[in-house]
């Protein structure tokens, strides 16, 4: 095996052999690999340090290894090796003069300021549309203080009344009018933006503010009315890049015209590590390799993703934390056998772990693995649709053991076939935004052979802005093709919202505190459905001729697309056959436990030994453990199968040596509706 050293102060020009004489650089030993390790294994060992990036660590083809002599870049063990995809800043001063006027008298004491073109810095990158309503986007330039992300100065701040938002008067022409005086204390509106849900509470973007007029109460944006959903009345959004509004610590602003960055530091400057981000593409990037592992890295401040794979076969993440992330923390697009194991992934700007992969026309595996990996405070500026865990139009990728949580709306996205969630544990989601749920797929009858089975789910929050609130599980519009089982609800708006597909199993769960338990409906029974628009009909049928699933072997794996490919030759409804809910559990579900629209259930709604709202004989239900007694009345009443409880969620290995316990519920303030009444929140 050939074994390379790099050290922070090593040096390329030596032979990376030993620990005495290590490279300096990861170039220096992927090259030495290149020209050297000749089939066999090779390990690059990284001695403990900050390695500041200025380019991506790219690997291509020529650098893969093979399964039976792969190559390895790692941590050596026991040391702290972060890889920092921007600058460490110092020379801090007090404010000058224009500055402190500017500020709040609150901050003059604690204010600190640079200027970033002294220190070489001027690209400071562009705060672009983000979220469902928006798009997908690099970060602009950031600020972290001793490893966590520092906000930019805004109003209204998080704690205030409606959850730190501004209320959408209405929408004039592209433009959004506001209802609060508040920019009228402001000295300038340049580089100033806007951030929220505009329209819908599962839409939200970034905008830029191109005028305000604060006699009329109005805001020009780019784009041009906010994103793909317009402006509307009751929507919701905050200022930021204000600098009147730096008023609390962890806070700051940055003037792009002369460069001067302003914060209240949460500790002192002295004592602390300021990074900046400046590298604008992925820490690590890789194209068709094959059989590459990083193990035990930490990779953060960055403005694109940690992480990026191309086609490939076989790359592991092992055991790295995955921080501070401007995008995601690993995108993986196309290839084999890739997996991110037992990680940690926080504080991304977009998704945790992004995939699309596999062969969805042909329903070839892509054979993807997410397990044992922690994955909390995601989508910092993505805040809609982009998961700890997003799965999008992917085939055959397994999501087993992690932990998820600490989200604005949804938790995780599946969409695509034959993929497995399992033994996962969910908390703390849909803290902010609504209509979504803790696991979503929506809007494709050819979403099929989803499994999702032994999952802990607990403690949603909900905005009360609409009827539709948060779910556990959350089948939209048409989707359906999962084994819904073996999963623990607990504390969420509604468990499972199953929206009118076919496929959809929901059997031996349990749910507690869910009202109702499981919302079922045939809402694309209408030919014409959402709203009026031609949904069925329109792009749903596109899409279902687009991966061929009118042929093999569509047709021949899954039940009832025979019908469906008939119904949309024939411009009819379709009913969502092949339901069946069956052996569930469900308590304090507040006297609906099932909702439906159906007086008689129809002859393809398979129903039959639930038990509801009657004791089970839970071990300890106060304290969140829904495990039975072996004495359970449910394993004799309903024939309930027994759940692997102690299986569930993150497991101990090499990577992960202890385990935190989460026995707690969220804390939510209480949030505000569109017309001022208190909306709902579960504590």
């Amino acid at each position: 095996m050939l074994t390379l050293y790099i050290a922070p102060d090593g040096n390329d020009a030596w032979d990376g052999r030993s620990p005495d004489r290590p490279f300096a650089t990861l170039e220096r030993a992927r090259d030495e690999i290149r020209a050297c390790h000749a089939g066999d294994a090779a390990i690059v060992l990284l001695r403990e340090g900050k390695y500041f990036r200025e380019s991506s660590f790219i690997l291509s083809a020529e650098d893969s290894g093979t399964a039976a002599c792969p190559v390895t870049y790692r941590a050596f063990p026991g040391e702290e090796v972060r890889l920092i995809g921007g600058r460490e800043i110092g020379g801090f001063t007090r404010p000058d003069e224009a500055t402190l006027q500017r500020l709040p008298e609150a901050a003059w004491e604690h204010a600190m300021q640079v200027s970033l073109p002294a220190l070489g810095i001027t690209d400071y990158g562009t705060y672009l549309p983000r979220g469902h309503g928006g798009g997908s986007g690099n970060a602009a330039l950031e600020l972290f203080f001793n490893r966590r992300p520092m906000a930019p100065a805004r109003w209204p701040n998080a704690s205030l009344p409606n959850q730190g938002f501004e209320v959408v008067k209405e929408g004039r022409d592209g433009t959004v009018a506001y209802t609060d005086d508040r920019p009228r204390g402001w000295a300038a509106y340049d580089d100033l933006y806007l951030h929220g849900y505009f329209s819908l509470d599962w839409a939200s973007t970034i905008v830029r503010v191109v005028s305000l007029d604060p006699e009329q109460r109005e805001i020009t944006v780019d784009p041009p009315g906010a994103g793909h959903y317009g402006v509307r009345a009751g929507g919701r959004f905050f200022y930021f890049n204000v600098l009147e509004e730096l008023d609390q610590p962890g806070e700051w602003h940055l003037d792009r015209e002369t460069g001067l960055l302003t914060c209240w530091p949460p500790e002192p400057v002295e004592e602390s590590e300021i990074i900046v981000s400046l590298l604008d593409a992925p820490l690590i990037e890789m194209r068709e390799v094959e059989h590459v592992s990083f193990i035990g890295l930490t990779l953060e401040a960055m403005r694109s993703d940690a992480v990026s794979i191309t086609g490939g076969k076989g790359v592991s993440v092992v055991g790295c934390t995955l921080r501070n992330v401007g995008k995601d923390g690993v995108a993986i697009q196309g290839g084999l056998d890739h997996q991110v194991v037992s990680s940690d992934i926080l504080n991304t700007g977009e998704c945790g772990v992004r995939m699309h992969a596999g062969d969805r026309v042909q329903l070839i595996p892509c054979n993807h693995r997410v397990h044992n990996c922690h994955l909390h405070h995601i989508a910092r500026e993505g805040w809609t649709y982009f998961g700890a865990v997003e799965l999008n139009e992917t085939c055959g990728a397994i999501v087993s053991h992690n932990r998820m949580h600490d989200h604005r709306h949804a938790l995780m996205c599946f969409r695509g076939n034959d993929n497995v969630i399992e033994y996962n544990e969910f908390y703390n989601f849909t803290l902010e935004g609504d209509d979504c749920g803790c696991m979503y797929t929506g809007r494709k009858f050819d979403y099929q052979g989803n499994v999702v089975r032994y999952n802990w789910i607990h403690h949603a929050g909900d905005s009360g802005r609409n009827e539709w609130g948060s779910s556990g599980i959350y089948m939209d519009d048409g989707a359906g093709g999962t084994e819904i089982y073996g999963n623990i609800i607990h504390q969420v708006n509604k468990g499972v919202l199953a929206g009118g597909g076919t496929n959809t199993r929901i059997h031996d769960n349990i749910f507690a505190g869910c009202s109702p338990a499981i919302w079922f409906d045939e809402r694309c029974v209408s030919a014409r459905a959402d709203r009026g628009e031609t949904m069925v009909h329109g792009w749903m049928r596109e899409q279902f001729f687009n991966v061929k699933a009118d042929e093999a072997p569509y047709q021949t794996k899954y039940p009832h697309l025979d019908f469906v490919l008939d119904a949309l030759r024939r411009g009819t409804g379709i009913p969502p056959l092949g339901s069946a809910v069956y052996r569930n559990i469900a308590v304090g579900s507040q006297g609906q436990w099932l909702a439906t629209h159906w007086a008689t259930y129809p002859d393809y709604f398979e129903f039959h030994d639930n038990l509801v709202d009657e004791d089970p004989g839970f071990v300890d239900p106060a304290f969140g453990i829904f495990q039975l007694r072996e004495d359970s009345s449910a394993y004799v009443k309903i024939s309930f199968q027994r759940l692997p409880f102690d299986e569930i969620g993150l497991l101990k290995d090499e990577y992960r040596t202890a385990i935190e316990n989460v026995y707690t519920a969220i804390e939510i303030a209480e949030p505000v509706g569109v017309e001022g009444q208190p909306g709902r929140a579960i504590l």
